[in-house]
């Protein structure tokens, strides 16, 4: 079903995107309940019962949770009208630059924190890093595998038209930043499952939820960095397989 209505063309893709919307409308819900249900036990920012997150909803009527929900959801539904509007505009891709943006405006602070507790030093050296590690990106997503098409010659009247000689780009990473998106949606899901089974005040957690706790909720841990890496290869194999007909 999909495949045809990417081939229908624009109409096609219109009722592709309106699927998309629903599922996000959709999601979003499914995220904001789950915020609000960890928020209410306690465990969204700590364990259960810690004094720092157990007077975050002051008031857990029905009616303020759907209020929560429903402005949670709205948000999400304003954050893809302003990307749709972006992608409209020809600026670019407009939930990459919302993200983009999101993640930049952390710079400062962080920047700042690496100098004021590791030195200058360091600092430079992180910038230096940073700028290689863009020139390397931008060197990937602009690259580009050039496949060499030639028209055949024909005969109108005395004159000959066509054997040109031309191209088709095919960008060597098609998939973009989709499949980091979905890896590390995908590895934030065992750590929500284990907020929600936290023990109460003076009981020891579940061995699994332990287990998830020390591995797969730091990103500094070697399993976490594999199952990452896995995943990222594999979704972009994924993505590129749905997107990308070759015999198109």
């Amino acid at each position: 079903h999909f495949d045809t209505l990417y081939k229908e063309g624009a109409s096609g893709q219109g009722t592709l995107t309106q699927y998309t919307r629903y599922l996000t409308i959709a999601l979003a819900i499914l995220q904001s309940t789950t915020l609000i249900t960890v928020a209410r036990s306690g465990a969204l920012f700590g364990t259960s019962g810690s004094p720092e997150c157990s007077q975050l909803l002051t008031n857990d009527a029905w009616y303020a949770i759907m209020l929560m929900v429903l402005t949670m959801t709205a948000g999400t539904g304003v954050i893809m009208w302003m990307g749709e509007m972006v992608t409209e505009r020809g600026i670019g891709n407009g939930m990459s630059i919302l993200i983009f943006t999101s993640i930049a405006a952390q710079f400062p602070n962080s920047l700042l924190s690496i100098a004021q507790q590791r030195g200058i030093d360091i600092l430079l050296i992180v910038l230096a890093i940073g700028l290689l590690i863009v020139a390397a990106v931008v060197f990937v997503e602009q690259s580009q595998r050039r496949v060499p098409v030639q028209y055949a010659k024909r005969m109108v009247g005395k004159r000959t038209y066509g054997g040109n000689n031309t191209y088709i780009p095919i960008k060597v990473n098609m998939a973009g930043v989709i499949p980091i998106i979905f890896a590390s949606s995908l590895l934030y899901l065992p750590a929500l499952i284990a907020q929600f089974n936290q023990p109460a005040a003076g009981q020891e957690p579940a061995a699994w939820v332990v287990w998830i706790t020390n591995y797969l909720t730091k990103g500094d841990h070697p399993l976490y960095m594999l199952m990452y890496f896995l995943l990222i290869v594999g979704f972009t194999y994924f993505y590129v397989a749905i997107t990308f007909n070759p015999e198109e």
